[in-house]
């Protein structure tokens, strides 16, 4: 059992290292499974562990959702035929725009100007919190480029805030000291859009089309003119199963100038490999390749999806949801603090993960090798609400006292032991309405000789049993040195016995939420 220990803590130690030394022809990767699998987590995204992802965009001016460019076209929008947060949104469209067949989602562009966002003063923040990374919206199923796009017309340096958003967000977060990501939704537009070529089968303007069958002659002498809305409504009708050719070339154009104008760390996409199979692996592999050649042969580059169909390839992205076990490769769960986007007085406009849920969460997802992305959802001005500012600040008073059992580390031998599972999958996570985790849940870090103990509530016993650690159990052979709490100057008691290892706390409790033991040998 020590050799199996041994071995377990050998390959913890090598899952972040990189496969190629230099970019030579020999080395660069191919679209073959062969070669795919090569692919090994850089060591900056598994030391990371936290980085803070930003849905913001044309529909953030909405304050009603992110997908209101396909909901706004959907005229029976009574909560039983669409889920609650989706409900209204085209009764909302037509009371606060107009009708959609004269006033389309392409008609809330001027009205995005982002007028009082301060990308320097944002990252500074998501620094000071303790994010390692930042992986803001490049675009979203609308379909609109947040970036200098050379293939889409309909992008924020033409229209809307007028600024190269994604551009400005490297430069801050580059300044910053932080790791540069961008996430790409637009392998779902040609489906999503497809509600915008629909029109009215009731009431008085039953069948007059919707703004997706303007033409770009249509916008001649308006705000719109020289710009074609088919660039932006890009969808397939008539019930196509799949993205035609001519999408499937257009899109490896813009993802292929993300990452290169951009010089990306991070690429995120939202589920594509179940639906671009053959492209995603062609661009995965010019990514890593580009990357190399970038860094002097050293493999740098992160790619993660959600629902991949090759995680060997990959890391693989859970969304509000985790894994139940130990992953063998780096992974990452993404979830909002309250919403993708900033809605207002609607379903999900509310905080839903507070800091002790968010800390929770992180402590259980990094003991599994994983990595947390935290959403936040500016206003359409680009202004932080307040709510989430606070929020942010506390999950970062944590990481500042408990990082040390965080930042850097690999798996234990286990993650944990205690009463309360997690689900694995998507949509499984915990939050302020599920009863969460108590003091007897324990989960397990490990980092420079030393393995961290993380008790997600505080006893109030102000005693913790760590039944794996008994002094029988073949999990632990090693002599335990030295037992301290972090955070505090408080020297702590213990005994290791056939019951486990049992510590006796300060007895007026230590900082919040979770709290880190720390066993040196």
């Amino acid at each position: 059992m020590k050799k199996l220990t041994t071995r377990l803590t050998l390959l913890c130690s090598l899952m972040s290292a990189a496969t190629f030394s230099t970019a030579n022809e020999s080395t660069l990767f191919t679209t073959s499974d062969e070669s795919l699998h090569q692919y090994n987590t850089p060591k900056w995204f598994s030391d990371a562990k936290f980085g803070i992802f930003l849905h913001w965009g044309v529909a953030s001016q909405t304050a009603v959702t992110g997908w209101y460019s396909k909901l706004m076209y959907i005229e029976n929008d009574k909560k039983g035929t669409v889920p609650d947060w989706a409900a209204g949104v085209y009764s909302h469209h037509n009371k606060t725009y107009g009708h959609p067949s004269e006033v389309g989602f392409k008609d809330i562009i001027p009205s995005w100007k982002a007028e009082n966002w301060d990308p320097d003063e944002l990252v500074g923040l998501f620094k000071k919190i303790g994010a390692k990374y930042v992986v803001p919206l490049a675009n979203h199923h609308d379909n609109f480029d947040n970036y200098d796009s050379s293939y889409q017309p309909w992008n924020s340096v033409n229209l809307g805030p007028k600024r190269d958003i994604i551009g400005d967000w490297a430069k801050s977060v580059r300044k910053h000291g932080l790791y540069f990501g961008a996430s790409s939704h637009i392998g779902r537009s040609w489906r999503h859009n497809q509600s915008a070529y629909g029109s009215d089968k009731f009431g008085p303007k039953k069948g007059i089309p919707y703004d997706g069958m303007m033409t770009k002659e249509d916008g001649k002498g308006l705000w719109w003119e020289g710009y074609d809305p088919k660039d932006l409504y890009e969808a397939h009708l008539n019930g196509a199963k799949k993205p035609s050719q001519a999408f499937l070339t257009r899109w490896e154009s813009r993802v292929t100038e993300l990452y290169d104008k951009y010089d990306l760390d991070l690429l995120y996409f939202d589920g594509l490999g179940y639906q671009l199979d053959q492209p995603y692996r062609k661009i995965i592999s010019e990514f890593y390749n580009t990357n190399m050649r970038k860094n002097n042969g050293e493999l740098t580059a992160v790619v993660t999806i959600k629902n991949p169909k090759d995680p060997k390839a990959v890391v693989a992205d859970y969304e509000k949801g985790v894994s139940q076990n130990t992953k063998l490769h780096a992974w990452q769960t993404d979830t909002p603090l309250s919403s993708w986007y900033y809605v207002e007085n609607r379903p999900g406009s509310k905080i839903k993960k507070p800091a002790p849920v968010v800390v929770d969460s992180l402590v259980d997802i990094v003991s599994k090798n994983g990595n947390l992305l935290l959403n936040v959802a500016l206003r359409g001005d680009g202004s932080l609400p307040e709510d989430q500012r606070q929020e942010l600040v506390r999950i970062g008073k944590w990481l500042d006292m408990n990082g040390e059992a965080i930042y850097g580390t690999r798996p234990w031998t286990i993650f944990g032991e205690g009463p309360t599972k997690a689900i694995e999958g998507h949509y499984k996570e915990f939050t302020t309405k599920d009863k969460g985790y108590n003091s007897q849940d324990i989960r397990f870090t490990q980092k420079d000789g030393a393995v961290y103990a993380l008790f997600l509530d505080w006893p109030k016993s102000n005693k913790i049993l760590i039944t794996s650690m008994a002094s029988d159990s073949s999990l632990l052979v090693k002599e335990i040195k030295s037992v301290s709490l972090i955070g505090s100057s408080e020297p702590v008691s213990w005994h290791r016995g056939k019951n486990g290892l049992e510590v006796i706390l300060p007895s007026e409790k230590q900082g919040n939420y979770a709290h880190a033991l720390k066993l040196t040998f």
